[in-house]
């Protein structure tokens, strides 16, 4: 095991790609990204190179960097998700490679290299893409810093320590800013320590030199969208909504409960928590660091959990303190039992296999083709896309739909909306609809469904229905839908007059070429 250790990165190396093409979503292993969200995310990346704007003319409730990430993605390989995956390569690596060295503060030998690997273990097999994700290895190293802060006993810590946490925290707010809850705690910490005992003057400066590393970060933002003239719809889509969003939370007591049963199955996130506890206890010694860490856990709980209703995304923010807590449970496993096992390749194997193993399902997806079936009405419903140039195109979608990204011509669409429930959203939808601008409609819901309240006389009186795929299979796997394309009546009769002046035989060849 000396050799392992001694060429630990490679290891890590290794195992990042393997299990970025094996158990992640994005892997371009796979024809389809059976994650909902990173569709969007990906479709709202793509059209920042057609020179679109995020909250304004594309929306989506994330931060702009989600979708830059995206987009950086699709501009190393507009054919697929093979960009991003290469993206998560890089960060499962940082977080293996960092965790070791978390790990060091807690326990030493092969554990500290074995154990990182439940980090990747657990946020993977979720079919990744989230934005907490990308923070994952982030958060990683400002525990590093933490720690290292604590254990010098010195009282300031080091500038660029600083400016590094600044850009992280910056990083954090503009991919999904209620994850900045994860910082504040260990912020405050070290902030009022500097403020006691060296005075307001060294506070400034340290203040300063955080927000110096956040600027970096947030001032480029903010220059783009003032550019675009969009600063407004930031604010409103971003902010605002997502602050609306909060308000319609579960009642906390049960919501909670509910989440720490589902951390359990969540690679045991909840108890490893609890156990974080004394792990931290154990090591320190030091009473005010308990209350700081006991406090960092349940300020992150409550601002990440207050609007949520998919668990399994959120648990992913709280990863790093189930990480402490597994470090802390193996090394008294280890202490207790003196088990073999810890020094033994096996340890190694069953790491990097059991995410393998349970990612088989996406094996099961690719090789029983049942998204296959999807593509002659794919073929059918393209053909009357590509029948306009540059069409612009609502779509009224379960966020599952995963027509989009099944469908080869995105990159060609303007307008692209998810679930109306914004009300600026609603009333920009009903402006374009009145006024015939969207070409095409794309509706996965009855036009007498609640959702398609606001819609469903504009739609009848301007647009007519040209097509349906009634047993479309969501990208998800779970259900097939019923889609129903439409087609405005101003866009209908000039495709008409088009198709009069041209040709069959150009027309045709236009068509198959596009």
């Amino acid at each position: 095991m000396e050799h392992f250790v001694k060429y630990r990165n490679w290891y890590y190396l290794g195992t990042s790609i393997l299990f970025v093409l094996i158990a992640a979503s994005t892997s371009p292993l796979y024809e389809f990204n059976r994650n909902p969200d990173g569709q969007v995310y990906m479709d709202i990346g793509k059209m920042l190179f057609y020179g679109k704007s995020p909250y304004s003319e594309l929306f989506d409730h994330k931060g702009p960097l989600i979708f830059l990430l995206y987009g950086v993605g699709y501009a190393i390989n507009p054919g697929n998700f093979f960009g991003v995956a290469l993206i998560e390569i890089i960060f499962t690596y940082l977080t293996l490679k960092w965790g070791y060295r978390l790990s060091n503060f807690f326990t030493k030998g092969i554990l500290c290299t074995i154990i990182p690997f439940y980090l990747p273990l657990c946020y993977l097999l979720m079919s990744a893409g989230h934005p907490a994700e990308f923070l994952i290895p982030f958060q990683i190293l400002s525990l590093i810093y933490f720690f290292e802060y604590f254990y010098s006993r010195n009282i300031l810590l080091p500038s660029i320590k600083l400016w590094n946490l600044g850009m992280i925290v910056s990083f954090a707010f503009w991919l999904k800013f209620n994850l900045c809850s994860f910082w504040l705690v260990p912020l405050f910490f070290i902030l009022f320590r500097i403020w006691k005992q060296a005075g307001a003057r060294r506070l400034l400066k340290s203040v300063s030199h955080f927000s110096g590393g956040f600027m970096a970060i947030t001032m480029p933002i903010l220059i783009y969208y003032g550019i675009q003239g969009t600063l407004n719809d930031l604010y409103e889509c971003y902010f605002s909504y997502n602050f609306s969003y909060g308000t319609e939370a579960q009642p906390f007591a049960w919501f909670t409960w509910r989440l720490f049963l589902k951390g359990i199955t969540f690679g045991g996130c909840s108890l490893l928590m609890i156990f974080s506890n004394y792990t931290v206890w154990k090591h320190t010694k030091s009473v005010p660091f308990l209350i700081a860490w006991i406090a960092g856990i349940l300020i992150t709980w409550i601002a990440d959990f207050m609007g949520g209703r998919a668990p399994y995304n959120y648990f992913i923010i709280l990863l790093p303190y189930a990480f402490i807590g597994l470090v802390g449970l193996m090394e008294l496993v280890k202490e207790k039992l003196q088990w073999k096992l810890f020094y033994s390749r096996k340890l190694y194997l069953l790491a990097i296999l059991c995410p393998l193993a349970a990612s088989s399902y996406n094996f099961y997806q690719k090789f029983t083709g049942k998204l296959k079936e999807n593509n002659r009405g794919l073929e059918k419903i393209c053909a009357h896309l590509r029948s306009i140039t540059d069409p612009q195109i609502i779509h009224f979608m379960d966020l599952s739909f995963g027509f989009v990204q099944q469908a080869p011509v995105y990159p060609k669409l303007k307008f692209y909306i998810i679930r109306p429930t914004w009300d600026k959203a609603v009333k920009e939808v009903c402006f374009y609809l009145t006024n015939q601008k969207a070409d095409f409609l794309i509706v996965s819901f009855p036009l007498d469904a609640p959702i398609m309240e606001p819609y469903k006389n504009i739609i009848l009186k301007n647009y007519i229905p040209i097509d349906e795929l009634p047993n479309f299979r969501s990208a998800s796997l779970n259900h097939s839908m019923h889609i129903t394309l439409y087609q405005s009546k101003r866009s209908k009769e000039q495709s008409i007059h088009r198709h009069l002046a041209v040709p069959t035989q150009t027309t045709a060849k236009q068509v198959s070429s596009f």
